[in-house]
């Protein structure tokens, strides 16, 4: 298994290798580990776009989970751990929220047919729900 998970690592860096001109100018930038700094501007932006689409936080998170889980196959420290990254999670899932949307009420004719329906009914198990 750890072969295996190796193995999944190397295609992850080969992968980033196969692409040097598309970080061309952020030289900067290092790909792991991810900077807190880095990781919080990202979920930003991530969360204008999720806005944008109309999506919930639910990606975000998952965002979240698999970044840990890299760091944590390569023994590297999460970013997802520092208080600059937990707090703009925190701010993604406020603005993220969607309001309540109340359930609409009953017609009065429907309980009132229910009503008249299980008025001759005396027991107890049949007038319970009403």
């Amino acid at each position: 298994m750890y072969n295996t998970l190796r193995h999944e690592l190397d295609d992850i860096k080969n992968h980033y290798q196969l692409y040097p001109n598309r970080n061309a100018s952020k030289n900067c930038v290092g790909i792991l580990p991810a900077d807190p700094l880095h990781m919080a501007l990202f979920i930003t932006e991530m969360t204008s776009e999720a806005s944008s689409k109309g999506t919930t936080y639910v990606s975000l998170e998952a965002i979240s989970y698999t970044i840990t889980w890299v760091h944590n196959m390569c023994s590297l420290i999460s970013p997802t751990n520092s208080a600059v990254v937990k707090v703009a999670f925190q701010g993604a899932k406020r603005w993220l929220a969607r309001p309540i949307a109340p359930k609409k009420t009953l017609p009065i004719e429907l309980i009132q047919k229910v009503a008249t329906a299980y008025s001759g009914k005396s027991l107890l198990s049949c007038l319970r729900f009403l």
